[in-house]
């Protein structure tokens, strides 16, 4: 072979070697440099992934996203928003940590009288003392829950089923005036036992009134049917022997529901007894005898009734405890009718 001919060959060969050379050193890059833009796979296969949206000309640059905790519960932390409605992407609700422990609620039952335990102690089945004490009954006013409320809801049935129904045939039948004037003569005949009652209270300036009020009413009222004095500024104050024992310091506990009468007490009780006998009604001799007594009674207790017809059932129907809810009423009531201020 010539020279000239072996030395063009050579020269060709070295030529494709160092393309060769170079090539292989540019994939070799090439290789590294995919590589290092590869993502790193997190735990579990799952790759990292940041989605941009740009159909409302977002920002194309991507930021860092940290891929949320598998979430075991609804506290987990890790709130979900849902774009698929072309909702906006608002600020991140502030997410609900769970507690570090759950509020204790701890239920003392008194109804059949037992004794208020150490608030302060934890319960025999807690580890802890708790956040709310809830107490279902009072022992000190009313001891005989459990027995007063197995009595409420004939308490209730007779209201509905007797009281309310013939309360109701009374105030339709009688009409007004005529219902007015029973009502102020059997206040009238009442007098005795309440200037008696203001008597035993030492309050002499209230027997007067009451003195006053029953002459005026007696004489130029028509034997009382007209309050003649309540229109002159002399109005009628309730007063009984309940009362007067109020004032000498006697409670009125334990708090009883007793058939017919309501919501009562020892003390009111006794009361009605003596004001039973200081009614100088019981020792006249009046036609009928002790049906005029009993009809005296029946009638106040028709008159007084019929102010809060259906009161009772209606409370039955619709408050959550109705038998705290009237007890609670009854009491209050009725010490605004010894201070003074009931009707």
């Amino acid at each position: 072979m010539p020279g000239w001919l072996r030395n063009e060959a050579t020269g060709d060969m070295t030529k494709r070697f160092r393309m060769m050379a170079w090539s292989l050193l540019l994939t070799v890059a090439a290789g590294q440099s995919f590589a290092a833009a590869a993502p790193e796979s997190a735990p579990g296969g799952a790759v990292q992934t940041s989605f941009i949206d740009l159909s409302k000309g977002g920002d194309a640059r991507p930021a860092a996203v940290t891929p949320p905790a598998p979430a075991e519960d609804d506290n987990s932390g890790v709130a979900f928003i849902d774009l698929t409605q072309d909702a906006s992407a608002a600020a991140m609700p502030r997410p609900q940590l769970p507690r570090s422990r759950t509020p204790r609620t701890r239920l003392v039952d008194l109804t059949n009288g037992a004794a208020v335990p150490d608030l302060n102690e934890a319960d025999d089945d807690m580890d802890i003392v708790p956040d709310t004490v809830v107490i279902t009954a009072d022992r000190l006013n009313d001891p005989l829950e459990e027995f007063n409320r197995g009595r409420f809801d004939n308490h209730v049935w007779l209201h509905r089923n007797v009281i309310d129904p013939v309360e109701r045939g009374y105030i339709a039948v009688v009409p007004t005036p005529a219902r007015d004037g029973l009502h102020n003569f059997l206040f009238n005949l009442e007098t005795p036992s309440v200037l008696a009652n203001d008597l035993f209270q030492g309050d002499f300036g209230r027997a007067g009134d009451t003195l006053a009020r029953f002459l005026v009413n007696t004489t130029l009222g028509l034997g009382g049917i007209l309050d003649v004095a309540g229109r002159t500024g002399m109005h009628y104050r309730d007063n009984d022997f309940g009362a007067t024992l109020a004032t000498y310091g006697v409670g009125d506990y334990p708090y009883l529901l007793v058939p017919v009468i309501g919501p009562s007490n020892p003390r009111d009780l006794s009361g009605k007894v003596v004001d039973f006998v200081l009614d100088p009604l019981h020792f006249v001799a009046l036609p009928g005898g002790i049906l005029t007594s009993v009809g005296h009674a029946g009638a106040r207790e028709l008159d007084k009734r019929s102010t809060d017809v259906g009161e009772l059932d209606t409370l039955a129907k619709t408050a959550p405890d109705a038998y705290s809810e009237e007890r609670a009423t009854s009491r209050k009531h009725r010490a605004e009718e010894i201070s003074g201020n009931g009707k």
